[in-house]
């Protein structure tokens, strides 16, 4: 996969990046009994395009939840969103479905979390490179065994970034 994306990077006249932030909140609930839910307050996001329709994205997790107030989650988030009915043309952009890939140390259990969710969204890139998205992750998440808690949990998250999409030059080849 990871060659794969290289040769279409490759392949491309101009490279594009987008760099922002990406607040969000997560819960992670067994059986619906829990009230109890996250806010990602270190919410940086790197997203590389591949080409006009898919891209790799990376999302910092540093979670505080809000019955301890306490941080909660430190991980990371990696996703490939692959964009449908796109615009033929220089940006990847419109409705968006991304299999996404979670791995976080839980701070206040102390086992980690592995996270398999699908997150379908919209994305916006403006004229001058402002872009906005907006998804809505579906999944389930792995508790790894401690005294508090081991198994499947029901994973749900609203995600919503701003930043700018960056575009290079053109190569001269």
């Amino acid at each position: 996969m990871l060659f794969i994306s290289i040769l279409a990077l490759q392949g491309q006249d101009t490279k594009k990046l987008f760099l922002g932030l990406q607040p969000d909140i997560t819960r992670e609930i067994k059986d619906n009994e829990e009230n109890s839910f996250s806010i990602n307050i270190l919410p940086l996001v790197v997203q590389v395009y591949l080409n006009e329709a898919s891209a790799i994205r990376l999302t910092s997790i540093l979670n505080l939840e809000n019955n301890s107030k306490q941080i909660s989650n430190v991980g990371a988030q990696l996703a490939v969103p692959i964009y449908f009915l796109h615009k033929r043309g220089p940006k990847a952009a419109g409705v968006y479905s991304a299999a996404v890939l979670g791995l976080s140390h839980n701070q206040q259990s102390g086992g980690n979390e592995i996270t398999l969710a699908i997150e379908p969204g919209y994305s916006w890139v403006l004229e001058k490179g402002f872009s906005m998205n907006l998804g809505l992750q579906l999944g389930g998440t792995y508790f790894t065994p401690t005294a508090d808690a081991e198994g499947w949990r029901n994973h749900a998250g609203l995600k919503f970034s701003l930043g700018y999409t960056l575009r290079s030059k053109k190569s001269k080849s």
